[in-house]
């Protein structure tokens, strides 16, 4: 039968006309002798991919009742085992999908963010049968003749939504749904003509959105479902009465056939059935084809219309529509008195071809094909940036590819204005892949902000972006400086530092070491003249490094070497005894020494720990601290008033046997 292909018809001039809001989710219940039904519609939120449900009888705790989430079904197989043979009109009315495919999240995204949601969204209201294919419809067994509550609860791939849920309560007893009134038929020459009346005000508050039609040869049965019409109000200009009709042009000369309809409730449930109704056919008409065959353009596609002349009807009128990105052509059934179908379902950028073909018993006419080709104004979806990095000179962002099939680069965006305003574009062309180096002055020290767009076939640009920030790095060294004009004079050492070329030094480090040991650092410094004083004689060798203002330094200058001659001998006669409690060091007095610095070096660091200066007077130092134990070395320097060093004298201590 040709269910789905009406409801398209039929759902597709609702949508058109009144432009269906979906924003909040309407719960919808019947209760029956077997159970409860329910439903939920006007979901337009990508994010969401399943839904839970909670009974609560009386005022009893809420009770869930689908231990995992009801899924939106992806599956080709499995949505095609619930629309049968009219499978492809479902899948490109509802998805806007030609190909024989699994459904993704870039379709589910693509359609519920479409302006047209309105269309898809009314299409399953007015399709019940479809809702378990959505995961939006339950039924509940419960039988006991008791008020019941249900709530649904929206679930995201991040968390369940219980703030967001929609509740519905159903009383101990519900009114059966009213069935059609007036039901009237008659032979014409459609074939049979069934009329009834609508009542949309009715049909609203009683939450119905469909009619069944059921036929059968004889008026004992068996009848079968000929067909399942919108109770949506259409354009139909010839019906002033406020009538419904429905023609069944199958209806032979001659041949009797019995009807009845029924009324469908949101939830699929039906009502008892009207008055049957027998209808006999009349003679079949000659095969006339329409004239004036074209289309005139709106907001969400095009309408096409076609006249016939005088009062001509066939038998039967079928619409062919093919797409530029399908696979064939598509039948489209029409009331044979219609004039009009609007298709709402165009892809914006691809061309629609079409042409009406009429029967009468085995013998077809159509008309000439009009193509109609639609501009593509649809923006794609933007990419997602997955990762920023900052380096000398330059930052490096990298996306994700847009889903769209037609995406053909993408544009990169930045500001250093802190309230996110006034971004510059930086690439002049779109680019097509999804790592972009942005070049920077390596002394740039505020933060950057950045963001990308999608950029498709036709031109359309996506929304932005999630915007992300950066700040530059400066990982290179300055040019080294070195020492010039060093010399050494009365115990000072001087010198002046040729500056680094670099424009971006902050200061100087001067590193000194002492007759080969470790280098120690002398100063850090922003002027060019270095002096200093050695104290110890021996040997100190000098070198300098320039640092930036991000930290780095540059290699070392070349050494400059100043010799300090000693002014006074080492001390003769040093000893070093362990006693009791400390470690005995004894040695004989230096002439003109005004006093001796004492130190100890660690055996395995080589730490040198000056421990005392004592005056000239003493000759003996008792190592109160040291580890009796352990194995050190001592010096011993004698010194002049002015704190000038002899030569140091050195013993090695070695820890007695016990």
């Amino acid at each position: 039968m040709k269910a789905v292909v009406l409801l398209c018809v039929a759902v597709a001039l609702v949508a058109a006309e009144h432009a269906m809001a979906a924003h909040d989710i309407q719960l919808f219940a019947f209760r029956t002798d077997s159970g409860i039904h329910l439903r939920w519609i006007g979901n337009t939120d990508p994010d969401i991919t399943g839904w839970l449900l909670e009974r609560q009888v009386h005022n009893a705790s809420w009770e869930r009742l689908t231990p995992a989430p009801l899924p939106f079904v992806l599956s080709y197989k499995e949505m095609s085992a619930v629309v049968g043979r009219y499978k492809a009109m479902y899948f490109l009315t509802l998805f806007g999908v030609t190909d024989e495919r699994d459904l993704n999240e870039a379709d589910i995204r693509r359609t519920l963010t479409s302006p047209n949601v309105g269309l898809h969204l009314a299409f399953r209201a007015a399709a019940p049968e479809v809702a378990v294919i959505s995961g939006e419809y339950y039924f509940d067994t419960l039988r006991i003749a008791t008020p019941v509550s249900y709530r649904i609860i929206p679930v995201s791939a991040r968390s369940v939504h219980e703030e967001l849920a929609t509740s519905v309560s159903v009383p101990s007893t519900q009114p059966r749904l009213p069935q059609p009134i007036d039901v009237q038929g008659s032979a014409s020459d459609e074939g049979a003509l069934l009329t009834w009346l609508r009542n949309s005000s009715n049909d609203s508050a009683n939450a119905i959105v469909g009619y069944k039609v059921w036929r059968s040869a004889s008026e004992s049965g068996p009848f079968e479902r000929a067909d399942l019409l919108t109770s949506i109000p259409l354009f139909s200009a010839h019906d002033t009465r406020g009538l419904y009709s429905w023609a069944d042009p199958s209806v032979a000369v001659g041949d009797t056939v019995y009807y009845y309809i029924t009324n469908v409730h949101v939830t699929g449930v039906e009502s008892s059935r009207s008055s049957i109704i027998r209808v006999v056919g009349t003679p079949a008409l000659s095969l006339v084809v329409p004239n004036n065959f074209h289309y005139v353009p709106f907001a969400a596609g095009v309408r096409l219309r076609w006249n016939w002349e005088g009062a001509y009807r066939p038998h039967t009128l079928i619409l062919h529509r093919k797409s530029s990105d399908g696979d064939g052509w598509q039948e489209i059934w029409l009331k044979p008195a219609d004039t009009l179908y609007t298709d709402a379902l165009m892809q914006p950028g691809y061309s629609y071809s079409y042409f009406i073909s009429v029967m009468v018993n085995d013998t077809a006419a159509h008309t000439d094909t009009l193509t109609v080709s639609l501009p593509d104004n649809v923006p794609p979806l933007p990419p997602r940036i997955t990762n920023v990095k900052s380096d000398t000179g330059k930052i490096l962002l990298w996306w994700t590819r847009s889903p769209d099939s037609d995406a053909v680069g993408y544009v990169v965006y930045a500001t250093s204005d802190t309230v996110r305003q006034n971004f510059l574009q930086l690439n002049s062309s779109p680019i097509s892949d999804t790592v972009y180096t942005h070049h920077v002055d390596k002394f740039t020290d505020h933060e950057l902000f950045y963001k990308v767009v999608t950029v498709d076939a036709a031109g359309n640009n996506s929304q932005y972006s999630i915007t992300i920030s950066a700040k530059p790095l400066d990982i290179n060294p300055p040019a080294p400086a070195q020492i010039q004009n060093f010399r050494f004079d009365n115990d000072v050492v001087a010198f002046s530092i040729l500056p680094s070329v670099s424009e971006d030094v902050a200061q100087y480090t001067v590193f000194r070491r002492h007759n080969a040991a470790d280098w120690i650092t002398l100063t850090k410094t922003s002027a060019l003249e270095v002096t200093d004083k050695p104290t110890d004689p021996g040997t100190y060798e000098y070198r300098v490094a320039a640092a930036d203002h991000a930290g780095n330094m540059s290699r070392l200058s070349q050494s400059r070497i100043a010799h300090k001659a000693a002014t006074l001998p080492s001390p003769k006669q040093l000893t070093v005894v362990a006693e009791a409690v400390c470690i005995r060091l004894q040695w004989q007095a230096v002439p003109n020494a005004a006093g001796y610095r004492i130190t100890r070096i660690h055996p395995h660091t080589n730490q040198r720990t000056v421990i005392d200066n004592v005056e000239a007077s003493v000759q003996s130092y008792a190592d109160r601290f040291a580890d009796r134990l352990q194995q050190h070395t001592y010096e011993v320097t004698a010194r002049t008033d002015n704190w000038e060093m002899g030569l140091p004298a050195t013993i090695l201590y070695t820890p007695p046997k016990e």
